[in-house]
């Protein structure tokens, strides 16, 4: 189980801060090798939260299916099921994200997990 530390801020409020973001493992099926690198999968995970680390066979390019990153994500914003990728060459192509768990954000009453 993945832990998360973060500096000490003397602003902070558990409730504002701490239940608006979640750690979730992103899949991104069929995603070309040539962006399997940390730099690569650093820039496409920053675009749709923070990105912490890969897994072991994205690592070390063990499985080509897809590639697979834990995020850090606020639930207040919504998450895409695709992002816009251009490689280094201009091309562009659509990537699809899939999320191995999506927490329930309620817009009504801003709370978390219904």
């Amino acid at each position: 189980m993945p832990m998360v530390l973060r500096d000490w801020n003397p602003k902070f409020e558990f409730k504002r801060d701490m239940l608006r973001t979640f750690l979730v493992w992103i899949k991104l099926p069929n995603l070309p090798l040539h962006l399997w690198g940390a730099r690569s999968l650093g820039k496409i995970g920053s675009a749709l939260g923070n990105p912490l680390f890969t897994d072991e066979y994205t690592a070390n390019k063990l499985r080509a299916s897809y590639a697979r990153i834990l995020m850090e994500i606020d639930v207040t914003h919504k998450q895409q099921d695709y992002i816009t990728i251009k490689d280094s060459f201009g091309n562009k192509r659509k990537q699809t994200v899939e999320y191995e768990w999506k927490p329930t954000f309620c817009e009504t009453c801003q709370n978390v997990g219904y």
